[in-house]
């Protein structure tokens, strides 16, 4: 079948689109700093949206750190249960499935136990409890005891992600201290940020080598298995395959200051 011209056109913005995001992510990284000796000794606090989005964003992170003893606590802020929809299984099941994958993924990271905090909050109800969200990262702030805190980007197109790195900034300000605030991409660096070009404006990145824990990581990302694999067997049920996950096991992970500590920063 012969191609017609709107194919050609719808072609050529993707092919477009594509080639903007590779020069996005290339300039990104050209442009941090190596900051995989320092980081691996500071204290972290990782809040993630859903479960998964602390091992897929900085999970190669949270290992160098555990490795050279350095201590890391993850928060989980929603239950993950939206995101597949199944006849099989259940909303109640699903996150219930997530959040022992959590657990074992954190686990192959080397985070111990006790310093896995699963929220809990609905996934479907995470716009209502936002304060609720804010008081617990404030609170774990509070304690002093952690130099940074990981967050998803607010360049990623996700609401919840959005949300949360929101819900960090404000906790961050009503805890006080000196904790640094960080944001790691995960959809936007599979999609990119609305606008690549301004992303760039002012921007101030760190590169965290993970290659020595890669294979760590990979394992981690492995326990997700409502999200690798086929676990309903349903025809529509949503997996993330190897080209995706490709975007999450590379040989480095990206860090940026939010854009509200960037003077003149782009979104």
């Amino acid at each position: 079948m012969p191609i017609g011209p709107r194919d050609l056109l719808r072609r050529g913005r993707r092919a477009v689109r594509a080639g903007r995001l590779l020069l996005w992510r290339r300039t990104l990284r050209r442009r941090a700093l190596d900051v995989t000796a320092d980081t691996a000794r500071r204290t972290a606090l990782v809040v993630a949206p859903h479960p998964d989005d602390e091992t897929l964003g900085c999970g190669g992170t949270v290992a160098l750190k555990r490795q050279h003893g350095t201590r890391v606590r993850v928060l989980v802020v929603t239950d993950g249960r939206r995101s597949h929809r199944s006849a099989v299984i259940s909303p109640d099941e699903l996150a219930a499935i997530r959040a022992d994958e959590a657990r074992r993924a954190t686990a192959a990271l080397g985070l111990p136990p006790d310093e896995l905090v699963l929220l809990g909050v609905r996934e479907d109800e995470l716009a209502e409890h936002v304060e609720t969200v804010v008081d617990a990262i404030a609170a774990e702030l509070r304690s002093g005891e952690f130099a940074d805190v990981l967050v998803t980007s607010d360049w990623d197109w996700h609401d919840d992600h959005r949300l949360v790195s929101a819900a960090v900034r404000e906790a961050a300000a009503r805890a006080g201290g000196a904790v640094r605030v960080l944001e790691f991409p995960v959809w936007s660096w599979v999609d990119g940020p609305d606008d690549p070009r301004a992303a760039l404006d002012g921007v101030r990145a760190g590169l965290v080598d993970v290659t020595a824990v890669l294979e760590q990581k990979r394992a981690a990302v492995a326990e997700y298995r409502s999200q690798t694999t086929n676990l309903s067997g349903e025809d529509d049920w949503a997996v993330m395959d190897a080209t995706l996950l490709g975007r999450f096991l590379g040989d480095a992970e990206i860090f940026v200051e939010p854009a509200a500590d960037r003077a003149g920063a782009g979104r």
